[in-house]
């Protein structure tokens, strides 16, 4: 692979029976994302901007994925695979995070307020 493909974000978008798989993402590794095609157009900002504001990623797969920093205010998180993924100072505020896989997830700094649920990922709260 070419060193200039390996610095660009690559997307390849497959559906398949209703779901919408994004089979192919390059930052510098390969990352498996899997979205509902409700949330198809959510995960994309958030991939394209690392802002996703009042957003539905419900359900969605994001391990591994590189979220520092991230702006996921009131973002609805509900069961979403977070496993390994890096949060580090992402803003949380207000978002649901309720049954989401957060095994591994760097959460250190993360900015939360009273609606962040659960809380028990603030540090702070």
């Amino acid at each position: 692979m070419e060193q200039d493909t390996k610095r660009h974000l690559r997307l390849k978008i497959h559906s398949t029976l209703g779901m919408v798989v994004i089979a192919e993402l390059l930052i510098s590794t390969r990352l498996p994302i899997t979205a509902q095609a409700g949330n198809e157009n959510s995960v994309r900002q958030l991939i394209d901007t690392n802002e996703c504001v009042g957003c539905d990623l419900s359900g969605t797969d994001l391990r591994n994925i590189n979220l520092r920093s991230a702006n996921l205010t009131r973002a609805d998180l509900r069961g979403a695979n977070l496993q390994g993924a890096d949060l580090e100072d992402a803003n949380l505020s207000g978002a649901d995070l309720r049954g989401a896989n957060l095994r591994n997830t760097n959460v250190n700094g993360v900015q939360c307020d009273n609606k962040t649920r659960p809380h028990t990922i603030c540090q702070d709260g």
